[in-house]
């Protein structure tokens, strides 16, 4: 049963039942995700928009220390913290 909970008036949890998302609306949320998620990475410079086309700024893009190339691992003790 999908829904969500919910505090009172008075801080109590009340579970709220919700009617489960049509096809067509979870279609319309993952589109609107991915929409902000290019606007975000492009932004961030991860992404470059050229002639209509969006792709990758740089094959081993890194953001913030983070790198975002696919094939990148982190070995154990190599966290950097």
């Amino acid at each position: 049963m999908p829904g969500l909970y919910r505090r009172g008036a008075d801080r109590s949890p009340a579970f709220i039942e919700a009617v489960s998302p049509t096809h067509d609306e979870l279609h319309e949320l993952v589109q609107y995700v991915i929409k902000r998620l290019v606007k975000l990475l492009t932004h961030q410079g991860v992404l470059v928009e050229d002639i209509g086309q969006t792709c990758r700024a740089e094959p081993d893009a890194n953001i913030d220390g983070f790198s975002l190339h696919p094939a990148a691992r982190v070995g154990e003790g190599d966290r950097g913290c």
